[in-house]
């Protein structure tokens, strides 16, 4: 017998590499040469396996042709291994009985090493599925009190979910983005208030087009200072273009309500698809209704500061200072590289500075264009068509003649005062726009807020239950839909049947304590379970004198009566819950659990 060249040994480490499930049985010892005997591989000491060997002495084909009892064939094996002197070391080892003991001692410690980990598996998957049995609910009452009563639960939990997802009180909001009220904050502090700051009065304003204003303004007489009204007319201009940042805002805080509304709905509310809807509807009329006051709001805001320009405001600088800021400027200029022409307008600015009245105001200056107004002239011929000197030049004639002027007539060339009304009007523009901006960044989320979000949290409950409660509409909205019924009975057998098999792991423990008590009082193989090392071979051992009970031979020892009771009952009831577990709940181990029951086929 050559262990080492086993092919069956080889077969079992390629896929028993641990040696966890592998046992060794040795057949038709009866057989062999006089002379020798299997008695040091039945002591693990030829090729060690981590559960040792047994050796058996199989039937004949003549016994099996000529109906030898099976009883009578037992009985002859174990006198045979008696009556060998080389076996009466591993005696517990030889024989059908001592094989069958070997295994079921192996099979009741794989079911109680199994089942703690097989347990908590069970139970996680009964918890996970009572909680989604819990989401789809009751199923919805006959009578309209019921149905009712239902309706009204829903819809206050949906409130309470809305309000508590804007205040950011919602146990279910997201931790890798924003969402919520944060979002709508987010569209206050950034975008909102971003798109106020891109708005640049003087960017959009050339020297060209403030001198057209002044001079406008001015009539047929003219004007001897800077008047009020060019600064009105573009500082109005300005303020209008504020009007769309702030309807875009109200319009972006309408999609995240929306989004809200969306992001709140449940699993409970899923089950009514009907009512689904018409909340869906509800709730988006609700947030319409508050978006119409929302945008009159903000246009009455914007048509609040056009009604009256107030130079009068704290903020607002005087106009003595605005000219006092041109002069230092051009002096600065001036020491920068001194000529003729800023020399007469700096002596321009200081008059007009020593004159009463007449000016507004001015804020902290901008950059100003070449003082001969050559630059701004350039641009705004490019947009409007060539200035009064270039019509002169094209419509000239005879000397002493009048020419007409064009259709279209623009300012030429800038004087010295020019600019600097130019520049003084431009700070004025600036100046005002700033303040009137600022109180639109303050005022209009606050609007938003009052008419839009405010009205949403104010009155969503009492609209819901205005529009939805109704008594002979109750039955048509708290219709369920046939996927949900069928998802609840579903869920329910899942429970039902991973319930059972709780029960049953919590019974199976007792039994096997039992069964190890009554298999650990049976020897053992050698070096075999726990003795053996984890590669699956272990060093041979030599093993001590049988003891009385084994003196008598095997049939003094015999084999522990096959699992019954509860123990048997408890696993076949295992492994109907496996299989009900594999239609339903999909998540018990259930061909553990049916190989668990299989592995103890052992004769009724």
């Amino acid at each position: 017998m050559d262990l080492a060249n086993s092919d069956a040994l080889q077969m079992a480490r390629a896929v028993d590499p641990e040696g966890q499930r592998t046992i060794g049985v040795l057949t038709k010892l009866d057989l062999m040469d006089r002379g020798t005997s299997a008695g040091a591989a039945l002591g693990n000491a030829v090729v060690p396996l981590r559960l040792g060997y047994v050796g058996v002495v199989s039937r004949s084909q003549h016994d099996i042709q000529t109906g030898k009892d099976i009883r009578l064939a037992l009985a002859e094996a174990d006198a045979w291994f008696r009556s060998r002197p080389e076996y009466a070391e591993v005696l517990d080892r030889c024989g059908v009985a001592a094989l069958g003991r070997t295994i079921n001692h192996i099979l009741v410690q794989h079911i109680h090493s199994l089942l703690p980990k097989l347990k908590t598996k069970v139970e996680a998957t009964l918890q996970r599925k009572s909680k989604e049995l819990a989401g789809y609910g009751d199923p919805a009452g006959v009578s309209q009190t019921s149905r009712g009563g239902l309706l009204l639960k829903l819809v206050t939990d949906y409130h309470e979910r809305f309000c508590a997802t804007l205040d950011g009180k919602n146990e279910d909001m997201p931790t890798n983005e924003l969402a919520g009220g944060a979002r709508i904050r987010h569209i206050f502090q950034e975008i909102f208030a971003t798109a106020l700051e891109e708005l640049d009065p003087s960017r959009d304003l050339s020297d060209a087009e403030i001198r057209t204003a002044i001079q406008n303004s001015g009539g047929v007489g003219g004007s001897l200072m800077i008047p009020e009204a060019p600064f009105e007319i573009l500082v109005r201009t300005a303020i209008r273009k504020l009007l769309s940042p702030a309807l875009q805002c109200s319009d972006l805080v309408h999609q995240e309500l929306l989004r809200i509304a969306a992001a709140c709905q449940n699993d409970a509310l899923a089950r009514f698809p009907l009512l689904q809807k018409e909340l869906d509807v509800a709730v988006s009329e609700l947030i319409a209704a508050g978006a119409e006051p929302c945008e009159a709001m903000l246009r009455n805001l914007v048509d609040c500061e056009l009604a009256f320009i107030n130079t009068s405001h704290p903020e607002f600088i005087g106009g003595a200072q605005a000219v006092a800021l041109v002069i230092d400027r051009r002096r600065a200029a001036a020491l920068a590289g001194p000529s003729e022409s800023h020399g007469s307008g700096l002596s321009v600015a200081k008059a007009m500075a020593q004159q009463p009245g007449g000016v507004l105001g001015a804020v902290p200056p901008r950059g100003e264009d070449d003082d001969d107004g050559s630059e701004a002239e350039g641009s705004f011929e490019d947009a409007f068509g060539p200035s009064a000197g270039a019509a002169k030049a094209v419509g000239g004639g005879e000397p002493g003649q009048v020419s007409a002027p064009p259709p279209v007539l623009q300012v030429g060339v800038g004087s010295e005062q020019q600019g600097i009304e130019v520049e003084v009007t431009r700070l004025l523009v600036d100046s005002y726009h700033a303040i009137v901006r600022g109180t639109l960044q303050d005022l209009a989320p606050k609007a938003i807020m009052q008419f839009l979000v405010g009205n949403m949290t104010r009155g969503l409950h009492q609209h819901l239950i205005r529009t939805l409660y109704r008594e002979d509409r109750l039955e048509h909205l708290m219709a369920e839909s046939p996927e949900v019924l069928v998802q609840r009975q579903r869920c329910h057998d899942a429970v039902t049947a991973l319930t059972a098999a709780l029960q049953a792991l919590d019974t199976i423990p007792r039994d096997l304590q039992k069964r190890l008590g009554v298999a650990r009082s049976v020897a053992m193989p050698a070096g075999s379970l726990s003795s053996a090392p984890r590669g699956g071979h272990s060093a041979p051992r030599h093993r001590a004198a049988p003891g009385p009970r084994e003196q008598g031979g095997l049939t003094e020892a015999p084999a522990p009566s096959p699992p019954r009771g509860a123990l048997r009952g408890g696993l076949e009831n295992l492994a109907r819950v496996g299989r009900a577990g594999r239609k339903q709940a999909g998540s018990v181990e259930d061909a553990s659990l049916a190989a668990l029951s299989q592995s103890t086929g052992f004769p009724e």
